[in-house]
């Protein structure tokens, strides 16, 4: 890196309330490749020796797990997955952790670029020898790609069942929908899930499109899955029925990233369009559109501690922040006006331009389509849809099972989730899969779509940047090229007010059993003329007296007004 580009990299960047400032930095490991791209996941362990806040990142064909505060030191552990009989090798492409501790402590999810999935155990891994590069003690689903031989985009938990299921994307354009206790440990703590075991296989599955995926994100109450597909579109399941509720289009190109909203009342995805489109649940469309990246978007977030409620307090509004109207036009800014009843979301995007963009955008929540307190965003998407059209068809793959809980389609028998019920019956179930029969949000024209200027942009990276996560006091970012860097969230400190002049002794003695005259005090009262001395009564010029008559030969006046030059050649013709 030339020095012209080690000056472009910025070490701190200022945000509507304060400033990131970088505090560690894990230097470069790799080359850029845009197949193999590096992901964060949090660990937070609470219990045990090891209780403590952890970095799980994958680089190349390793996983690292570092301590929170020596991300820039060596990992604790390196795992390598190994190499397939052809010679090529088996990477990580995803990760995830359950922050609620599971009873049989098995709250790491791993996807691999076979297609197979991993599922371990965090404190295992830090109480093994440092020189051990293999998993230990791991639950492995899909094995030898006999589910699904394609690479796995997307793993994640779903929240609400204490690391019982979890929820896989493939690039093939389908989705898995695994139960954990269904896999056994065998006696050599390895269970590998093949065709002797159907019970290891998925529990559901349905294809969310047949031109492939990109990624998924699983709303935070476990009930709604976002996919972000290779046909342009996002759409939001049912993850309990895999049926479509909503879906929207990018502005042009393929999305290649999708997050949920902490509340999940929106869904942000990036795409090949540099633009990051904010879609709201409540209103089913795209309510705002972040420009300010360059190139393709890689990760995008929601910024929860910057999150601001408006219906909680009526604040004012700060100059850089936008909000959209019902008819989604763009509603002017003015500081210090009235905000409007909503939510103001801090959406952060990391990009192949090595930029990191943020921005504001308000969404306003129409009473209309507002959710109750029992109704979730996921049975109010499903109302607005089904006032808007026919009911669409079911597009889950099979009809598998009658219930619509998760309890009651997963914990049935293992016998009715054989891979002829959900692998071989697929082609006659999703073969109807198509955008004309899916609640899809009506595209937008551009002269009546929310453009939203970012609040900071900064580079921040040499190489194109893959994934960032927000905490409270931090944020850390992960470029392709494997750097890993921490930044420091810094809040303006409070100016304190200038302490009272210190009264002088002079004053005090003058002033020191004196009353205080009443005219002194008010402020609108004319103070008395100052004591005037016998010389200055002298000096001064009797009211009647004409004023100074000021001549050519005045000294005073020729000073003032006689430039420079002609003064010193009148000088010297004297």
């Amino acid at each position: 890196m030339s020095q012209a580009q080690a000056r472009l990299i910025k070490r701190s960047f200022k945000t509507p309330e304060g400033r990131f400032s970088l505090c560690t930095d894990r230097p470069l490991s790799c080359h850029f490749n845009a197949v193999r791209a590096p992901k964060l996941s949090l660990v937070t362990l609470t219990m045990g020796m090891d209780a403590g806040t952890y970095m799980i990142f994958n680089i190349m064909d390793s996983l690292h797990i570092c301590t929170l505060s020596e991300t820039n030191k060596q990992a604790l552990r390196a795992i390598a997955f190994g190499m397939m009989p052809a010679g090529t090798m088996i990477y990580p492409t995803c990760h995830d952790f359950i922050q609620v501790s599971p009873r049989d402590g098995y709250d790491l999810l791993i996807g691999l670029s076979t297609g197979d999935v991993v599922v371990a155990s965090v404190h295992q891994q830090l109480m093994a020898s440092s020189n051990n590069t293999k998993v230990v003690g791991m639950l492995r689903f899909n094995i030898d790609s006999e589910v699904d031989s394609t690479r796995v985009v997307g793993a994640q938990w779903v929240p609400g069942h204490a690391g019982q299921y979890f929820v896989v994307g493939h690039l093939s354009g389908r989705v898995y929908l695994y139960n954990k206790a269904s896999a056994m440990m065998d006696d050599d703590s390895q269970s590998e899930a093949g065709s002797g075991s159907s019970g290891r296989m998925p529990a559901a599955v349905f294809e969310a499109s047949r031109k492939g995926l990109n990624a998924l994100a699983v709303s935070p109450d476990g009930s709604m899955l976002a996919t972000a597909a290779r046909d342009g579109c996002v759409r939001i399941h049912d993850l309990t029925t895999g049926a479509v509720l909503t879906a929207f289009r990018v502005y042009y190109g393929n999305p290649t990233c999708c997050t949920w909203s902490d509340d999940g009342a929106c869904v942000a995805a990036g795409g090949e369009d540099d633009l990051v489109a904010v879609f709201s649940m409540a209103e089913q469309r795209v309510v705002a559109w972040c420009e300010g990246q360059n190139s393709w978007i890689t990760a995008v977030r929601f910024d929860q501690w910057a999150t601001q409620h408006w219906q909680e307090h009526d604040a004012a509004r700060s100059t850089g922040s936008a909000s959209t109207n019902q008819n989604g036009g763009t509603e002017p800014i003015v500081e210090g006006s009235a905000a409007p009843q909503g939510t103001t979301y801090r959406v952060a995007s990391l990009g192949q331009d090595c930029h990191i963009c943020m921005w504001d955008v308000t969404v306003p929540e129409p009473a209309a389509t507002r959710p109750t307190a029992r109704e979730p965003y996921a049975a109010a998407a499903q109302r607005h849809s089904q006032a808007a059209g026919p009911a669409k068809e079911d597009h889950t793959m099979g009809q598998m099972n009658g219930s619509l809980s998760i309890h009651g389609r997963l914990g049935s028998s293992p016998a009715r989730h054989s891979p002829t019920s959900h692998h071989l019956r697929s082609s006659s179930s999703t073969s109807s899969l198509s955008l004309a029969q899916e609640t899809v949000a009506p595209a937008t024209l551009r002269k009546d779509m929310n453009f939203v200027q970012c609040v900071t942009s900064a580079r921040i990276h040499v190489e194109p940047g893959s994934d960032l996560l927000f905490m409270e006091n931090f944020m850390f970012t992960l470029c392709y090229g494997g750097q890993v860097k921490g930044w420091e969230r810094l809040k303006p400190q409070p100016i304190p007010p200038d302490p009272p002049a210190p009264e002088s002794p002079a004053l005090s003695q003058s002033t020191q059993g004196k009353p205080v005259q009443p005219s002194q005090c008010q402020p609108g009262a004319a103070r008395p003329a100052p004591a005037v001395g016998r010389d200055h009564e002298a000096r001064r010029v009797p009211e009647h007296a004409a004023p100074r008559q000021h001549t050519a030969g005045d000294p005073g006046l020729q000073n003032i007004c006689t430039p420079p030059v002609q003064r010193h050649a009148e000088k010297h013709s004297l």
